[in-house]
């Protein structure tokens, strides 16, 4: 474990990563799928090989972009969109309703090629990624991520400047 004037850098023998934490944000590099995922200050990047699928959390939400259908999912603070091409439908859940097409218990919506689950609870504010191994606790601010597989937790205030790291 380092620490150092440009961040944080911890690496782990069991599965090969690094974690650097700078103030460009957080990269973590796993050699068991070569996967990239990056946490900086646009948000999180996570580049996998297997079905070079590229999923990006920005300050307005998630978009997941996947080559083999050319489908575009996106998770901001108004809901989630889901835009597929093979037949242009639309799946969006708002803190005002849940809209599902083609969903039958309109709880639970999963992706079979991304392995992207989200699971909404009554106040709708868990959202997990099962490849991933994040969690997104959204409070009444949107203030709390948790990173499971790497045990961090990332706060946000109000305005989305300020970035916390704390261990758990």
């Amino acid at each position: 474990m380092t620490i150092n004037d440009c961040g944080l850098s911890l690496y782990q023998e069991e599965n090969y990563s690094l974690m650097t934490i700078n103030d460009c944000g957080l990269s973590l590099y796993k050699d068991e799928n070569y996967s990239l995922m990056t946490i900086n200050d646009c948000g999180l990047s996570f580049y996998k090989d297997e079905n070079y699928s590229l999923m990006t959390i920005i300050d307005c939400g998630l978009s997941l972009y996947q080559e083999e259908n050319y489908s575009l999912m996106t998770i901001n603070d108004c809901g989630l969109s889901l835009y597929k091409d093979e037949n242009y439908s639309l799946i969006t859940i708002n803190d005002y309703g849940l809209s599902l097409y083609q969903e039958e218990n309109y709880s639970l919506m999963t992706i079979n090629d991304c392995g992207l689950s989200l699971y909404k609870d009554e106040n709708y504010s868990l959202m997990t990624l099962i490849d991933c191994g994040l969690s997104l606790y959204q409070e009444e601010n949107y203030s709390l991520m948790t990173i499971n597989d790497c045990g961090l937790s990332l706060y946000q205030d109000e305005n989305y400047s300020s970035m916390t790291v704390v261990q758990i």
